[in-house]
């Protein structure tokens, strides 16, 4: 299996490598020890794979919210996440995402596999910015990704800040 090093080329790993557990020793002090990491690289041009997405995490005081919603360039979408409360998970199997004219979540609507639904309502923007995502330049369609911080407003009133992402493919050239 190939590694990731951050020294080696951008084809260090291949695209259906990114969910796959890595174990590789590093040198740290006191020996080298096993390292296992997974996750995605954005150096890559495999952000293609998903035409667009919507990320949330949103911790409150009593629970927490982390999501993905994607568009998969087939036309399908595909939701992932869950709500923590009480050490307890549970599964997210939809989200909805009403808009604003900019295309900026104003609420997230999150459906639970126990057939309940949690409302969460967009507040102020604290920070936003563009994230670097793929190749430093292309021609044709490319990744682009928004992130932010904004204070959102759960069902019973309980405020809390979170880190949203917006990723989408930009097809004109």
């Amino acid at each position: 299996m190939n590694t990731y090093d951050p020294g080696n080329t951008l084809d260090a790993i291949s695209c259906d490598e990114l969910g796959r557990i890595r174990v590789r020793r590093r040198g740290v002090v006191g020996g080298n020890r096993p390292l296992c990491a997974s996750g995605f690289h954005g150096a890559k041009n495999c952000s293609q794979q998903l035409a667009e997405y919507f990320f949330l995490w949103a911790t409150f005081e009593d629970y927490a919210v982390g999501k993905i919603k994607q568009l998969h360039s087939d036309g399908s979408q595909k939701t992932g996440g869950g709500l923590v409360r009480d050490g307890v998970v549970h599964s997210i199997v939809d989200a909805h995402l009403p808009k604003n004219r900019a295309g900026f979540a104003q609420h997230v609507i999150v459906d639970l596999a126990d057939g309940s639904e949690v409302t969460l309502h967009r507040g102020q923007r604290v920070w936003g910015g563009w994230c670097p995502i793929g190749l430093p330049e292309r021609n044709g369609p490319a990744f682009s990704a928004y992130d932010e911080i904004v204070d959102w407003t759960g069902p019973n009133g309980e405020v809390a800040f979170g880190l949203s992402e917006y990723g989408q493919i930009r097809n004109v050239y």
